[in-house]
């Protein structure tokens, strides 16, 4: 089903924060907003999914070659707010209160609407029911059409709260995850810049910065060990092939050995 709309309003005064993104940007910074605006509601209406090969291949069709500034304008939306960071690090999808407010006012009179409870910001008709986390469903004047009927809903576990850290504001850590940072590395500050400085500068993402940080870090200690024993960088490579399959126990264990 087509949820995207043909139109949106956009208001005459907008907030400090946008004036905050064109300060830093220029009117580039104000004009990639409002095309993440046409995309939101041309797609999925009231939200759209965001990850790197969705970010490059915007880059290019508004004509910024590599997308670090587009993934530069994003974490600026993320931190002042413009755009959910709590629902972008919990699904990678850009959408707010008022992009919501604005979007089911205008389909109000549209005889059916596909909603994905897990993404709403607002509270909607009571004639909506709640979705399951792998379901959708397609709501009805007076009724309700379920694509699924007489489906458990399963309780999805609940995510624990990052905050944002590094220069460029885009390196998402929870507490225990810093704090374990902390104990692990004496330069874990550097270790938190140079992820921030990557994403940044490539436009990548990840699923877990934490990992990558202890990727990185069991990475330098492998080129360490080949170059005092002349070894090639094969092993390396095999461990970047596998790391995707590794949970942070592991990674954990790995990075212990031979301390």
């Amino acid at each position: 089903m087509d949820n995207g709309i043909k139109y949106f309003p956009l208001d005459v005064h907008l907030d400090d924060e946008f004036d905050f993104i064109e300060a830093d940007f220029g009117l580039k910074g104000f004009a990639i907003i409002v095309k993440l605006y046409q995309k939101i509601y041309g797609s999925g209406g009231y939200y759209c999914e965001w990850d790197s090969d969705v970010a490059k291949l915007f880059a290019k069709r508004v004509g910024l070659a590599g997308g670090s500034v587009v993934s530069e304008i994003i974490e600026q939306c993320l931190r002042r707010g413009i755009f959910s960071a709590e629902l972008y690090e919990k699904y990678g999808i850009l959408t707010s209160r008022g992009i919501q407010k604005r979007y089911f006012k205008i389909v109000k009179r549209r005889t059916s609407v596909e909603v994905d409870s897990r993404y709403l910001l607002i509270k909607v008709s009571p004639n909506y029911q709640d979705v399951s986390k792998k379901e959708k469903n397609v709501y009805k004047k007076g009724k309700n059409v379920c694509s699924s009927s007489q489906s458990k809903v399963k309780e999805s576990k609940v995510k624990k709260s990052k905050h944002i850290y590094g220069e460029f504001r885009n390196v998402l850590l929870s507490d225990e995850e810093y704090e374990k940072l902390k104990k692990k590395y004496t330069d874990y500050e550097k270790r938190i810049e140079d992820l921030s400085y990557y994403i940044g500068s490539t436009g990548k993402s990840y699923k877990s910065h934490y990992l990558t940080i202890l990727k990185w870090a069991r990475d330098e200690k492998e080129r360490e060990r080949n170059n005092k024993s002349g070894k090639s960088g094969k092993e390396t490579l095999q461990s970047d092939l596998e790391y995707e399959s590794y949970s942070e126990d592991d990674i954990e264990k790995m990075m212990s050995e031979g301390e």
